[in-house]
């Protein structure tokens, strides 16, 4: 489980903590979506196969090394 937890202390007038207030948040999806990510674009980087990203009017966005060996760019 990953968890993010944020939190205050709120002071009076002669800085003594009076109270603590904060959130506590359950990232675990999260956390397994960024390391899925992470994965998928590792294998597309270490790919010898040209992998090339084209926005939808056709534009290259990006690419690997694949590519650039296939290509040359």
């Amino acid at each position: 489980m990953h968890i993010h937890i944020q939190a205050e202390a709120i002071f009076d007038e002669k800085k003594i903590s009076i109270r603590i207030k904060g959130i506590v948040q359950d990232i675990t999806e999260r956390k397994k979506a960024e390391e899925k990510i992470q994965r998928l674009a590792n294998i597309v980087e270490s790919s010898n196969d040209a992998i090339i990203t084209l926005s939808l009017d056709g534009i290259i966005t990006s690419w690997n090394k694949g590519a650039e060996q296939i290509y040359g760019y």
